[in-house]
């Protein structure tokens, strides 16, 4: 059911991407051309989605807008990654002082509503899609960075308890070591008398 869901969202979105770029290609009316006579006119064979208030193709409006959206999305994504991806790489693999001077600024950015924070930084530097796709990467260049870290992190762990493992079965190959599991004594010995071991199933 999951599979489904997803397959059919996947479906939906690559149709939308794809009549993006092609929407100066496809059969639609013009986005800005305004015709009175056609204001608010209902959904028909030709316009499913109607005209607006001065007359203009509504669904031609949204597939040239979504070319726009698109574009944001995927210039922020991919700015936000390359920024914060070698930002946590260097915070996972250094680790001490770089990572908390690196890590501690980007926890603050994360403290800010995502929203608000990118609203707050096209107050300052103005608009357009290309301050908006620079203030969504700034928004999202912490997560980035968090998940490059623990990646790092993560692999590192593994490393560490490879090589402890590693390291044990090559002290076995010294002469003299030995790393063989020992075995527990039947019994303790004191200097007065012998103290049996005892085990659950041992009466006392």
């Amino acid at each position: 059911m999951r599979g489904g869901i997803a397959l059919a969202g996947l479906a939906l979105v690559f149709a939308l991407a794809l009549a993006a770029l092609a929407a100066p290609a496809l059969p639609l009316g013009s986005p800005t051309a305004i015709a009175k006579d056609h204001a608010l006119h209902g959904p028909t064979v030709g316009e499913p989605f109607g005209m607006d208030d001065l007359g203009r193709s509504v669904l031609s409006r949204v597939v040239h807008a979504y070319r726009i959206s698109l574009g944001v999305a995927i210039c922020s994504v991919l700015l936000a990654l390359a920024i914060g991806g070698p930002l946590g790489l260097v915070a996972g693999y250094a680790e001490g002082w770089p990572d908390q001077l690196i890590m501690r600024p980007l926890d603050v950015l994360m403290a800010f509503p995502a929203i608000l924070l990118a609203i707050a930084l096209m107050s300052v530097f103005g608009t357009g899609a290309v301050l908006l796709s620079v203030a969504l990467a700034i928004v999202y260049t912490p997560v980035m960075a968090r998940v490059a870290r623990a990646a790092v992190l993560f692999q590192g762990s593994d490393v560490g308890l490879s090589s402890s493992g590693e390291a044990i079965d090559a002290l076995g190959m010294l002469p003299g070591v030995n790393t063989a599991p020992v075995a527990a004594p039947d019994s303790y010995t004191t200097p007065d008398r012998p103290i049996p071991s005892t085990s659950p199933g041992d009466p006392r």
